[in-house]
Parts: C-alpha cells; structure tokens; sequence
C-alpha cells in the first residue's frame, strides 16, 4: 500500500504565538504533532525541538530495523534534550510538549506518544481515538473519581500527568496497529479536540480530499471558539 498524508496548522482566534508543530517526512515514513507548553517561547521551542530531534534520530538510524522501541528510543531522546536545554535557560526552564507520532509503514503502523495531543483512525467507516490522554482528568477518570461528563469543565482539565521535557526521563506508550488499504489516521493537538467532539471529528474525516478535510476541521475548530493553535496532520494508506 503506498500513503499519502496532508499537514496543516493554525494558531487560532486567540493566541499570540503558534506553538503547535508538526512534520510528515515522508522519506522516512514519519508523521508528528506536537503541541509546546510553558509560556513565552518556551512551548514553541519544546515542540521544534521534539519534532526535529525524533526526525533526526531517524535519519542517522536507517540501519536500525523499524519497531516500537526504535519510536520510543527517539521520543525519548527528544525528552532528554528538551529537559537539558530547559536546565540550561532561565526563561525556558520547565518547557515540555506533548508529542504524537506514527510511522506509517506498508504493513504496519507503529504509534507513540506522550500527553494529550491525539490520534484517530478511520477504518472500515469508524474513526476512533487510539490514543489515551495523558492528563489529571484522565486518571481521575479511570480511578473512578471523576466522569467523563464532569471532566470537560472540571479546573485541572488542561493539566498534563505526563509531557516531553520537564523531568529527565519519560515513559512513552508504543503501540503497533495493521492498516488496510482506505485506513486514515488524524494526529491533532488540543486546539482541535478541545473544540469539536469525536462525533464531529469522525464526521468530517469521512470526506476524501485530504486537504479539504484537514481544512474543515480548522475552519470548525475556529467557529467554535478557536481558543488554542489547531494542528492536523492527516495520513491515509491507499
């Protein structure tokens, strides 16, 4: 099967600074979004630094067979040199990103990631989110002390349990998936997510021009408010 992918971003309605970064280096079939956090330049400097230290992890191991750990091993040394460069500056210390990656192989997809930036696969009509958030919310809700109803206005709902950058190392979840041909995967921060529901999301992801689907979901994410940067990238095995 061979893939075709579209990226796009926006910094929304009411942000000053586009944080949200993202990548489709299609040479070496990876795909990321990562949305920075820390204030000031600090977001925006974690995410460059996450999406260009994993593409250059996979540049310079072309000989290493791609699995799991091999997507692990590059977020996590993108971790480690955001946490370093943060050690080192007084003005971006504690900056971290979220991180979502796939590659998108012919007989496999191999996903990782770390917060709660997302991932969605449409397969066979139904889009649903692969990913599970790594924030306050999402733990109180599987420990059974918040709903998922209450979760969506509860005070901490923003707050990440997990994120590249502010510790000096980091667990991240790996997961391999087997894609059949007219299989999507969005990748996408929280500007978007944070807007629309996975209902509306699977809704539009239906579409078959990748651009004006990536394009609809901003255009949406803005009409209802466009409260953070809005990053999409969408790959499709064909």
């Amino acid at each position: 099967m061979s893939v075709s992918s579209v990226g796009m971003t926006d910094i929304g309605l009411r942000r000053v600074m586009n944080q949200d970064t993202f990548v489709c280096a299609e040479g070496h079939h990876l795909y990321i979004v990562a949305d920075g956090m820390g204030g000031g330049i600090g977001g925006e400097v974690a995410s460059r630094m996450a999406v260009d230290t994993v593409c250059e992890f996979y540049a310079t191991h072309t000989a290493m067979p791609e699995s799991e750990d091999k997507l692990a091993q590059a977020i996590r040394q993108a971790n480690q040199k955001i946490y370093e460069a943060g050690e080192q500056s007084v003005t971006h210390k504690g900056m971290g990103t979220t991180i979502v990656a796939i590659v998108a192989l012919p007989s496999k997809t191999i996903v990782g990631y770390v917060g709660d930036s997302r991932i969605y696969q449409c397969h066979d009509g139904k889009c649903l989110q692969v990913t599970v958030d790594h924030s306050l919310v999402n733990d109180y809700i599987k420990m059974g002390f918040l709903s998922p109803k209450a979760a969506t206005s509860h005070p901490t709902r923003h707050v990440l349990s997990r994120a590249l950058g502010p510790f000096s190392s980091v667990e991240v979840d790996v997961f391999t998936k087997t894609p059949t041909p007219g299989d999507l995967f969005l990748l996408c921060s929280d500007g978007l997510t944070n807007q629309l529901s996975n209902d509306e999301i699977g809704t539009i992801l239906k579409g078959d021009d990748l651009n004006k689907v990536g394009q609809t979901l901003i255009d949406r994410a803005k009409e209802t408010g466009g409260k953070d940067n809005i990053t999409v990238v969408l790959v499709r095995y064909d």
